[in-house]
């Protein structure tokens, strides 16, 4: 088997909203925020043009090549796809060599922490696909908190609707390369304690304390939600107050125009309303995660991230989440200067197209269109004209339409002034159409190729 989820011992149900974000990690398991990027492909640029930001490049001749090659004769031959502490010393041999070209090296970069992220996305959202389709053709029958079956549910309701492990196993099954494994227990019944061996936090965050449950039948099942990285607003609040999410009080008037439909207090209220202020700020949540426009407290933040955020504001939380928040304070320090170190996680062997993943969020449009986007002082229509001979035919998607993004790409890369990746994204962010704006965030700046 290529990818393997693996549950926590004693778990009995998935929750409908789980399994596509489970088979989604499994099969692209996270990269460490601190893996290097590497070399996509050189191109030079003009000497008159290496003062100008994003002025136009070139690819590099035979004769070009050789002169390189020439150059590093001393170092291994290059290769595409070399980490950014490789790709140092071909940059100081170009530099201090001898017969430097009049030209510069541009180098261009893939980021593979991006790149997973939106294989992530782009997987969950096939699996919800699949998983619709399966309930509402019979296949699987989830059940609510009443043990009822639910099979005509839609929306939220079918999101916290489950099925039980052995169904999601049977489900799974569909996908040869996918298998699903439950952790070993301790003679206990529970997994031994983990202990960090990174230094301690320079500033230990609160978590001695344990708020009082409403009672014991709803604490969280903390096996479960510790590997559940990222949550969304609501949950996290609840996870908190030391309340399982599955479990929490929802009021039955909430059609009626409330906020939001829980029913848990001021505690939980007031926790509520304070993360949905402070849920944008880069500092403390820098991951980008999925936002919903309809209902507010279901977007999301990576649960890390949340209880180093409740060590901030002071938030009394439970030791289990706050353990969290120590193993992140504890290796922020290292993150800061890291080590190239071998990729020995085994992935599965799959070719990513980053430009037709993003393409994907984007519907064509008239050159009009083009022109509002990316101005060129009318020029666009006698470009579409010569689609063709110029290369824009790889952005053509019938009758005399585009993809916005393939035709920002061709018209940064054909070196028009003063255009670069992070500015070409920002216009392509600020027109994205409605089915794509919750996936903003994958439009990077220049430093994300």
């Amino acid at each position: 088997m290529f990818a393997e989820i693996t549950l926590p011992a004693g778990t009995t149900k998935v929750t409908v909203r789980e399994i596509p974000y489970l088979l989604s990690k499994a099969i692209h398991p996270d990269l460490p925020e601190t893996t290097q990027k590497i070399v996509s492909y050189l191109h030079k640029q003009s000497a008159e043009n290496m003062a100008i930001p994003a002025s136009r490049t070139e690819e590099l001749t035979d004769d070009e090549w050789a002169m390189l090659h020439a150059i590093w004769h001393h170092l291994p031959p290059f290769r595409q796809g070399m980490t950014e502490s490789e790709w140092v010393q071909y940059a100081e041999a170009f530099e201090n060599a001898k017969y430097r070209p009049e030209w510069g090296l541009m180098v261009y970069w893939r980021n593979r922490v991006t790149e997973t992220k939106i294989l992530q996305i782009d997987a969950e959202a096939q699996h919800k696909d699949l998983l619709n389709t399966a309930i509402s053709n019979g296949e699987i029958t989830p059940f609510n908190h009443a043990q009822v079956p639910c099979p005509n549910y839609a929306g939220e309701a079918l999101m916290n609707a489950f099925i039980t492990v052995e169904d999601f196993k049977k489900y799974v099954t569909r996908f040869p390369a996918i298998s699903v494994k439950e952790e070993a227990a301790n003679f206990t019944g529970q997994k031994p304690v983990q202990v960090s061996k990174a230094p301690a936090p320079i500033s230990p965050i609160r978590g001695s304390y344990i708020p009082k449950s409403s009672n014991n039948e709803r604490l969280p099942r903390w096996g479960k939600w510790r590997l559940m990285t990222k949550v969304t607003l609501w949950e996290a609040v609840a996870l908190s107050l030391n309340i399982e999410p599955e479990k929490v009080k929802r009021d039955e008037n909430a059609w009626m125009g409330a906020d939001h439909p829980f029913d848990e207090g001021d505690s939980f209220n007031d926790r509520l309303a304070v993360i949905r202020q402070h849920s944008s700020n880069r500092t403390y949540f820098p991951t980008p995660c999925i936002l919903n426009i309809e209902n507010w407290y279901e977007c999301g933040l990576k649960l890390d991230e949340f209880a180093s955020w409740c060590g901030h504001v002071k938030y009394d939380i439970p030791r289990e989440l706050a353990t969290m928040a120590q193993v992140v304070l504890a290796i922020a320090p290292i993150e800061a200067a890291p080590i190239a170190q071998a990729d020995t996680t085994p992935t599965l062997n799959v070719e990513l197209d980053q430009d037709k993943l993003l393409a994907a969020l984007f519907d064509p449009v008239p050159v009009t269109a083009l022109e509002k986007m990316f101005p060129a002082s009318g020029k666009w229509k006698g470009w579409a004209e010569r689609a063709a001979r110029n290369q824009l035919r790889m952005a053509k998607e019938g009758r005399a339409k585009f993809n916005p993004y393939k035709a920002g790409i061709w018209f940064m890369k054909n070196g028009n002034q003063n255009w670069d990746l992070a500015r070409c994204h920002r216009v392509l962010r600020n027109n994205l159409p409605p089915r794509s704006m919750y996936k903003a965030d994958l439009l990077g700046g220049a430093d994300d190729i």
